[in-house]
């Protein structure tokens, strides 16, 4: 989608007869910029095009988890990593979920079946399985989220617990936040895990926010309703922060703001969209940039850009960017998974159906207009 910004300029003239300032307003010219797409895909290397999250090393290689292999990305070519039978060095599945970093460069990666280490120096993997004759092993199998702390504490977020790993032991220590009578559904993507600036984990489930306090070791659910009369809660996919401790969370029908203090949601409509109202959106990805501008991926509705950075009392408006027929320098797929910003300050962002695009904001075009009016 093309944005239209316009410019004003004030001439300002005297009139002698009556003595007082003329005021004319003109348009002088209407300034369109259009975001420049590029996408990598099966056709340039990558595993599948089904991609769930994208993340950066030390060694600045971009990392791509896909329903079908790992991916490592140098920028021209993907080196692939997949399960193997054979190799109990290799990653334990394929079905990647998520990947995070401790700080000596080693990654962290969940999957559909387990837990696993990845050691860049000897470029191998440390699984990490359940044992149902171990309580201390990890609760399930499917790991959903990962968040590592200040302390390079491990935070691991299930279908059904978070998880506290003892580096030293090997050990994990559960928090029960779902109930395990449950039918564990089919799931396709992750379910985050991070932490506030005082000492809350928070972690996405499907029916709600799970704040844990570090101090007191407890855990609390709260669900997100968004129809009162049949209390109906909804699975949360994306929590991130703004400058100014804003918590922002992504659900499958729409965006919100979580009070920490008083555990209740302020639902936030996503304007200047094609339907202006964003009940149903399902969101699967929230990234607030370098400077403060906040991006949203949608799938089936396409990705949203707020206007400018958020401010208190500011209520946000956004922009939609969708796949246009016809219009190859429009966004390739309104089916969108995943934001990641790397060190260059490049967007990435997964997709459903067409892999990786890559969004440079350095490069964006601008077209200039004459409107006089």
């Amino acid at each position: 989608m093309i944005i239209n910004i316009r410019k004003y300029i004030i001439l300002l003239i005297f009139s002698p007869k009556v003595g007082f300032l003329l005021f004319s307003f003109f348009i002088i010219f209407q300034l369109k910029s259009q975001l420049l797409f590029d996408h990598y895909s099966v056709e340039d290397g990558l595993s599948q095009t089904v991609v769930n999250c994208i993340f950066q090393d030390n060694d600045r290689f971009l990392w791509i988890g896909t329903q079908d292999g790992l991916n490592r990305f140098d920028g021209s070519r993907f080196n692939k990593y997949y399960n193997s039978p054979y190799d109990i060095n290799s990653i334990s599945d394929n079905y990647i979920y998520i990947i995070s970093k401790e700080p000596n460069g080693c990654l962290w990666i969940g999957t559909r079946y387990g837990l696993n280490k990845y050691n860049p120096l000897t470029d191998n993997f440390i699984r990490f399985l359940q044992n149902p004759n171990k309580p201390a092993s990890i609760y399930d199998d499917e790991v959903l989220g990962i968040y590592i702390d200040k302390d390079n504490t491990k935070w691991i977020n299930t279908f059904y617990a978070l998880s506290k790993f003892n580096d030293s032991t090997g050990t994990f220590e559960h928090f029960i936040h779902s109930n395990p009578d449950i039918l564990h559904p089919d799931l396709h993507y992750g379910y985050p895990v991070t932490e506030t600036g005082d000492g809350y984990i928070l972690a996405g489930t499907y029916d709600g926010l799970c704040v844990f306090d570090k101090k007191s070791m407890t855990i609390n659910k709260y669900p997100v309703i968004i129809n009162d009369t049949e209390k109906l809660s909804v699975a949360i996919t994306s929590i991130v922060f703004d400058t100014f401790g804003n918590i922002w969370v992504g659900t499958e029908c729409g965006l919100f703001l979580f009070d920490i203090k008083s555990k209740l949601f302020k639902e936030i409509t996503l304007s200047n969209t094609l339907n202006n109202n964003n009940k149903g959106l399902n969101i699967k990805s929230i990234l607030i940039d370098h400077s403060g501008i906040i991006w949203i991926a949608t799938y089936g509705d396409g990705l949203f850009q707020s206007t400018r950075t958020f401010y208190k009392g500011w209520i946000p408006e956004f922009i939609n960017y969708r796949s246009l027929k016809g219009d190859n320098t429009s966004l390739m797929d309104n089916q969108l998974t995943y934001l990641f910003e790397d060190r260059t300050e490049v967007l990435w962002l997964g997709t459903y159906n067409t892999g990786i695009i890559k969004l440079d904001l350095k490069k964006k075009k601008f077209r200039l207009y004459n409107n006089f009016i």
